[in-house]
């Protein structure tokens, strides 16, 4: 008897440390604490990142007190504090392995999903080990990445002839499909099957970054329905995913009231289906910002979103702690004060990789 209610303790104590079968992380480029607080009093209700624990995220490069993008990503992606404007590269230049190339080698799938351009500093990190300057170099290190799935902006580097809006003979959107990937252009429309082997899919929704959530062109989606539809594309488990709202940041860099909103809310509803898709018992979901933009604050309104009102004290990113929040299996983990860097750590100790 004995026995058997060791056993019985030892599969609950089992469970519940069990690695998640998923983890979904979501970026909110430029995202400070106030920006997350505007995002809140938005969406109203009972916001889906009340759920959420939230520890202090630090996020300083090697060679500075502020950091850029690139920088921060490649400290998420790879625990390496670098320099500004390294991409998966550290401070003297040489390359480091990135979260996704690890999981990968372990039979995770992986995939990301962004609203910027696929060379800009963010996902640029993910895939790539060039500084952020070097589109030609990122564009070739995108070819030559294993990724099972890829959303981004960008066709304007890739060869889209932006007149007929049919690719160019010999361009990289053709390089991808001879390299195993499936490759799609603006609103999901098939571009080219993958030839040999299918290594994945790749969608470039947007001729360059997508325009603000409030003013879309005809051609471009909101970011919820780009997650969504990337989302028919793939599925857990052992998926390792990365959301970001990239355009946040833009909207503070030129402290535009409208557009940072429309971005915000954008954020919030992405949050909400993805919470919406994953089993919350089985999934480590993961939400942070790389740096803060534009020191914004909010002056006026109420707790109804009535009369909001906004300040900014700066066009370019500040330094200031950032939100980094956790939920679902392993969120226990993360606490306290935490360089971006230790988010790495910490989950690739979740996930049982040493």
């Amino acid at each position: 008897m004995r026995a058997l209610l060791f056993v019985l303790l030892l599969s609950i104590v089992s469970l519940s440390f069990a690695a998640p079968d998923n983890v979904v992380i979501v970026i909110g480029d430029g995202m400070g604490f106030n920006h997350l607080f505007l995002s809140e009093l938005l969406c109203g209700g009972s916001p889906a990142t009340r759920l959420f624990r939230v520890s202090l995220g630090l996020n300083s490069p090697a060679d500075a007190l502020i950091t850029d993008s690139a920088a921060a990503a490649t400290a998420l992606f790879s625990g390496v504090r670098t320099v500004n404007n390294a991409a998966g590269l550290d401070p003297s230049g040489s390359p480091v392995q990135s979260v996704a190339t690890v999981l990968k080698e372990r039979g995770w799938k992986v995939a990301m999903i962004t609203n910027a351009r696929y060379y800009d500093g963010t996902p640029a990190a993910f895939y790539a080990h060039a500084f952020r300057t070097d589109d030609l170099q990122i564009t070739e290190d995108l070819i030559a990445c294993d990724i099972d799935l890829f959303v981004a902006g960008g066709l304007e580097k890739l060869g889209l002839n932006p007149f007929t809006g049919k690719p160019k003979k010999n361009g990289a959107l053709e390089r991808l499909a001879a390299s195993g990937y499936g490759v799609y252009g603006l609103q999901f429309e098939k571009l080219f099957e993958p030839i040999g082997e299918k290594k994945g899919s790749m969608a470039f929704v947007s001729m360059g970054d997508n325009s603000f959530e409030n003013v879309l062109l005809p051609n471009e989606m909101p970011l919820p329905e780009i997650v969504r539809k990337s989302l028919e594309l793939i599925a857990g488990p052992r998926l390792f995913l990365v959301v970001e709202a990239a355009r946040i940041d833009d909207a503070s860099h030129i402290n535009d009231d409208a557009a940072v909103k429309a971005e915000l809310l954008a954020f919030q509803k992405t949050v909400g289906l993805l919470l919406d898709s994953f089993d919350h018992s089985r999934t480590l979901f993961l939400i942070l910002a790389d740096h803060e933009t534009g020191g914004l604050s909010i002056i006026m309104g109420d707790e109804r979103a009535i009369n909001l009102e906004i300040a900014w004290c700066s066009g370019d990113h500040t330094a200031s702690y950032v939100p980094i929040l956790s939920y679902g299996a392993g969120s226990e983990s993360f606490s306290g004060f935490l360089h971006l860097s230790d988010v790495h750590r910490i989950l690739l100790e979740i996930l049982g990789v040493k």
